[in-house]
């Protein structure tokens, strides 16, 4: 069998999953909740990914990237947009960037991450045990508070170091740190999540939060 494909049969059984997964979820007081990152090489990656996700990128790039850009692409934007929000940082495409083993460029657009082989493993192991999985493209760090019952609260006291790509996107952007983790349409690596929701849509995004009542190996 390709790679890249499934046989009938198991792409259904994964759908019949998740479908009962959005609609019974049943997060438990005492769940362990484990982070997956966007950021960082996956084993089944060729190099380093700096955890954009596609949503992400147009915000992203205007916020990091110069003016000279819009110069030298002008149809990487929206001539309808207001100038003052076209590339408005102050990086060029290859600056490197603190921490990071890749330019500024190759860091905003790396390739959207899939948890797909991690996901397929953990179910394969452990399916029973799973009570939600919430991949945090819209609300960050909170999203997972919308599929809460009521009188549970979540404790996340252990989240990933900011990656190089969300600490240059803060200080390029100037949002605040706590809109950083509350933005409404991103989030970055892991609990990560970076720019602002305006005028020009997007966000950050990456990371899946998965709910459980045991450590996933």
């Amino acid at each position: 069998m390709e790679q890249g494909f499934v046989e009938k049969k198991q792409a259904s059984t994964n759908y019949s999953f998740f479908h009962d997964l959005r609609h019974h979820s049943t997060p438990s007081a005492g769940d362990l909740i484990v982070g997956l990152a966007s950021y960082g090489q996956a084993a089944y990656e060729d190099g380093y990914n700096g955890g954009m996700g596609s949503n992400g990128l147009t915000s992203a790039r205007h916020d990091v990237f110069n003016r000279s850009l819009a110069t030298k692409y002008p149809e990487s934007f929206d001539p309808q947009l207001p100038s003052s929000l076209v590339y408005t940082g102050s990086k060029n495409l290859t600056d490197s960037v603190d921490g990071a083993p890749l330019d500024a460029g190759k860091l905003v657009l790396s390739a959207t991450r899939t948890y797909a082989p991690v996901i397929k493993r953990i179910l394969d192991k452990h399916r029973s045990d799973i009570h939600g999985m919430v991949h945090c493209s819209g609300g960050a760090q909170t999203k997972i508070l919308h599929f809460l019952r009521e009188g549970l609260q979540v404790v996340k006291d252990a989240l990933f170091p900011i990656p190089p790509l969300f600490t240059m996107i803060q200080a390029e952007s100037g949002t605040e740190w706590k809109e950083m983790y509350q933005v409404r349409r991103g989030k970055g690596p892991g609990g990560r999540e970076g720019g602002r929701e305006g005028e020009r849509g997007g966000g950050r995004e990456g990371g899946v939060d998965v709910s459980g009542p045991v450590p996933l190996s």
